[in-house]
């Protein structure tokens, strides 16, 4: 699967069944996502079965991931005299630095309800793992992606922490997503 969606970045091409995707050029994520979505290992359903499969990230190492892999980029707006991921334990459930202990913030033997719990296995990173926290996750990244860090109440970041913008893109952002495709197609 991994080496499958590696050589689909490096070629450019993905061919699913009859359909080819990309143009043939190094990065191009329309054979990337291809890859990634069609690939019989990402939909198979043998694999739903089995509760020891895949993993469960942290939700603010999912954002910080997220961060990294599209190239966070600050603006000049951005003095550093604030945290930028400020007051995220009210959006994804945690914030960096601010565990409330020293065990981290979820019990390392939790076992949430369902196929987990009947395997025998834990997962602690489920414990914070709740559907407002959830869309709030799913709220700040669509927000980065399209605004920037702005600080709205959808966006990551603290709220109010910018006034008005000039209308220039990212122009009431502290940073943004700068990644940008080898290729020139749209997905």
């Amino acid at each position: 699967y991994i080496s499958e969606v590696a050589t689909a970045f490096k070629e450019g091409i993905y061919i699913a069944e009859t359909v080819t995707f990309g143009q043939g050029k190094y990065g191009d994520l329309r054979a990337t996502s291809a890859a990634i979505l069609l690939h019989r290992e990402a939909t198979t359903t043998v694999l739903d079965a089995d509760p020891t499969y895949g993993s469960l990230r942290e939700p603010i190492s999912k954002v910080l991931k997220y961060m990294r892999s599209l190239e966070y980029t600050r603006t000049p707006q951005d003095k550093m005299i604030y945290p930028i991921l400020d007051e995220m334990n009210l959006k994804v459930g945690q914030e960096v630095f601010s565990a409330p202990d020293q065990f981290s913030f979820f019990d390392s033997d939790y076992k949430p309800p369902g196929e987990i719990a009947s395997s025998g296995l834990v997962s602690p990173e489920a414990q914070l793992l709740s559907v407002s926290w959830l869309i709030g996750l799913i709220r700040g990244m669509v927000q980065l992606s399209r605004e920037g860090m702005t600080g709205s109440k959808d966006s990551f970041g603290r709220v109010g922490l910018l006034e008005e913008g000039t209308g220039e893109p990212y122009s009431n952002a502290v940073g943004y997503l700068s990644y940008q495709s080898f290729s020139n197609s749209t997905m």
